[in-house]
């Protein structure tokens, strides 16, 4: 796999008006050129084996998974792709789940184009197995060799031609998926103690006390972290059995404007949601959408910027800042523009709870 032909592929696919065409297109125009950059023919059925029928035991319903990449008759990896910048949703998910019990491949992947989630097939094949996913990334906001090595180390063909070499790959996925877990569980550890740490803790009190000039009394400084501690408080995350970020709902309501659809979006791809608010604003104020211009990060062209992020069929751009605190921020400010609170602008968390997406939970 080469790194300047592999860059070049990136780069006339970022070029491509993807997100105005259809799934047959974000398949011609992005999934099978990198694929074929890595080391796959596309342009052989044995190899590349495009629809291939999936049938249930006992069951007359036919389903076919996008592509099946084989070597020697066996299947490696199962692609299932949608349209580019599309949500990739839990049902399709599970519909891909379900090939993978059927078909029992090394690796499955589900792509919109731009988005890539890698995944180890359910365990044990039961049918309520899911998958495990191991990788996500996004090759438009991701750098361009980081993007191509994990496609040279999950997913180009050389490491698939023995049944030794895909093993390898396997146990690679593996290891990266005990490393995301364990670090899922470090991260609740932080967040307990951290939540311990701002619940008016005798530390925290002596602190603040010890950094103060004249020292306050105990009661002041209790009486001030009451006011302050809520937004410190972090709902501590649920444990699980892979590292998918938890899904989430966002919802725009506003008085007198046309309703707004929900939206399922994960934590890791916060500008999927600021994407949908640049073509919500787009529709309700299509004379005044270059107001989002005066805010910081955004622009007209890629070039102006250091790490652009195309807004879907909205001729914006904005630059990659970083986390979910700065989509985050974008979101509110683009909001304000058109003279809408954040708080109209609502996140649902699995469970039932509800925040405003400005400011952060």
């Amino acid at each position: 796999m080469g790194c300047v032909a592999f860059e070049e592929t990136l780069t006339k696919i970022k070029g491509l008006p993807l997100g105005d065409l259809d799934e047959q297109s974000t398949k011609l125009g992005a999934i099978l050129p990198l694929l074929r950059q890595s080391g796959w023919d596309t342009a052989n059925p044995t190899e590349v084996r495009p629809e291939l029928l999936v049938r249930a035991p006992k069951s007359r319903r036919k389903q076919w998974v996008d592509y099946a990449l084989m070597v020697g008759g066996e299947v490696r990896i199962l692609v299932e792709a949608k349209k580019w910048n599309s949500p990739l949703r839990e049902g399709e998910e599970n519909q891909l789940a379900g090939y993978c019990r059927r078909i029992k491949p090394n690796l499955a992947v589900l792509t919109s184009g731009n988005r890539w989630l890698l995944y180890l097939p359910p365990k044990g094949g039961k049918d309520d197995a899911e998958l495990q996913l191991f990788l996500e990334f996004d090759i438009v906001s991701l750098e361009p060799d980081k993007v191509r090595e994990n496609f040279e180390r999950f997913l180009a063909k050389d490491r698939f031609k023995t049944k030794t070499s895909s093993a390898k790959v396997v146990k690679e996925a593996k290891t990266l998926l005990a490393q995301l877990q364990d670090t899922e569980a470090a991260f609740r550890r932080i967040t307990a103690a951290w939540n311990g740490l701002t619940n008016q803790s005798p530390a925290l009190v002596d602190f603040l006390q010890s950094i103060t000039e004249p020292r306050p009394d105990e009661e002041l400084v209790r009486q001030f972290l009451d006011e302050v501690q809520g937004p410190l408080v972090k709902p501590v995350p649920e444990k699980s059995d892979k590292p998918k970020p938890v899904p989430q709902y966002i919802t725009f309501q506003a008085e007198g404007e046309k309703a707004y659809d929900t939206v399922r979006v994960k934590l890791s791809a916060w500008h999927y949601v600021l994407d949908d608010v640049c073509r919500l604003m787009q529709e309700l104020h299509p004379d005044t959408i270059d107001l989002v211009l005066d805010i910081k990060g955004f622009a007209k062209s890629s070039e102006e910027l250091k790490i652009p992020i195309e807004m879907a069929r909205v001729g914006l751009y904005f630059d990659f800042p970083g986390g979910a605190i700065g989509y985050r921020k974008a979101c509110a400010d683009v909001l304000a523009k058109f003279g809408y609170l954040p708080g109209c602008l609502t996140v649902r968390v699995k469970g039932g709870m509800e925040s405003p997406v400005w400011p952060p939970p």
